[in-house]
């Protein structure tokens, strides 16, 4: 759930961490963010993805992993901060995501999460600053990723072509996880 509000725009990057997996990531994360809208694979020439290409992704998701640790541990800290757990802000956050309306105008037609006690209004306001908190932290933490990205050398759009067509590709796919294992 924590995860979803960290990446926000910048989800393909995030979903990227969760794709190639390295020796070093060990603890599977326990919720996966939404899925982006598909990016079409190039067609032709431009699809094809050089080693150099598949050095700088890789490297880039290095640097991505990293701004992501920091900010799951920031975004922890801002919660502990505000006097709650990170467990009951996630409770939080889930009863509130299920009495949002979805397009449509309709509720989410899961069943609302039951709290294990109820929201205190003392609870929603240290809840709301926290949430304020994280918010400021994503907009600094999608600007990191992206820079991130950039100081590899690829553009925001390569990297997010590369990422689309490794999803399909399991060739590229390996290419990719053999240079983050080394």
């Amino acid at each position: 759930m924590l995860i979803k509000i960290l990446t926000g725009s910048l989800v393909c990057a995030a979903l990227a961490i969760a794709s190639f997996p390295t020796q070093a990531q060990s603890q599977a994360q326990s919720q996966a963010p939404a899925s982006p809208a598909p990016v079409a694979p190039p067609t032709g020439q431009a699809s094809e993805v050089s080693s150099q290409e598949v050095q700088q992704f890789a490297d880039a998701l290095k640097q991505i992993r990293s701004i992501h640790d920091e900010a799951q541990t920031q975004a922890g800290q801002a919660i502990q901060a505000q006097g709650l757990t990170v467990q009951r802000f996630n409770e939080i956050l889930q009863i509130q995501k299920s009495a949002q309306p979805q397009p449509g105008g309709e509720a989410q037609p899961s069943t609302p999460a039951q709290p294990s006690t109820p929201v205190t209004p003392e609870e929603q306001q240290k809840f709301d600053q926290a949430l304020t908190q994280i918010t400021q932290l994503q907009q600094t933490i999608e600007q990191q990723m992206q820079q991130a990205i950039q100081t590899t050398g690829l553009d925001l759009q390569r990297f997010n072509q590369i990422f689309s067509i490794a999803r399909q590709d399991q060739g590229l796919k390996q290419r990719i996880e053999q240079v983050l294992q080394n």
